[in-house]
């Protein structure tokens, strides 16, 4: 898959602790692939990604940007 955004946010230090220690229990990722990892089996799990990218496998619209509907925000706060 053809990387070509950029993203910065902050973690607490606990949770850059978090990241460290899991990114090692996956085999010595690296914390951006564990990053990735995540966000994708997220966003499967809720139907948002195809399976072929979720194995992998290009899809002809692999660059494509999700736009379904954001969730409300009492839901996201449920999520943290």
């Amino acid at each position: 898959m053809r990387k070509s955004e950029r993203l910065g946010f902050v973690l607490s230090r606990r949770e850059k602790s978090a990241l460290r220690y899991l990114a090692e229990m996956e085999g010595g990722l690296s914390q951006s692939a564990l990053l990735r990892r995540l966000i994708r089996a997220e966003a499967q799990r809720r139907g948002l990604w195809p399976e072929e990218q979720r194995l992998g496998r290009e899809t002809p619209h692999a660059d494509e940007e999700i736009t379904q509907r954001a969730p409300s925000s009492e839901k996201v706060r449920s999520l943290a």
